[in-house]
């Protein structure tokens, strides 16, 4: 049961990590769209995805996903420890993908703010 419950406290903290991530990203990203009026601009090149259809994807995602009842039941739920580890690769997974995107972000917002 100890090993769990130490899965469990990484679980946590990794969730909580991601949280403060994603909180970050969608905030950086709102604010570089507001500066740069880019808004209804392609996101991605090979894609007719706008900024504003993006930023509304991911914020109801994170919403969904971060909201305050999943952080309680990360905390509080039975959870199988093979679903704690499962739950926790996908924590990193998504880490790992989205830091590179929040600090990309966040040098664009920083460049345009440094040329107002």
């Amino acid at each position: 049961m100890e090993k769990h419950s130490e899965k469990r406290e990484e679980l946590i903290s990794k969730f909580q990590r991601n949280f403060e991530l994603i909180v970050d990203f969608v905030l950086s990203y709102e604010c570089y769209c507001d500066i740069s009026d880019t808004w209804e601009e392609k996101a991605f090149n090979d894609s007719e995805v706008t900024h504003r259809l993006y930023y509304e994807t991911i914020k109801k995602v994170s919403d969904l996903d971060y909201s305050e009842e999943q952080c309680e039941a990360i905390k509080t739920s039975f959870i199988h420890e093979n679903a704690v580890e499962d739950y926790i690769k996908s924590l990193d997974s998504q880490y790992v993908n989205l830091k590179p995107l929040c600090e990309e972000i966040k040098a664009k917002e920083d460049k345009l703010l440094n040329l107002l």
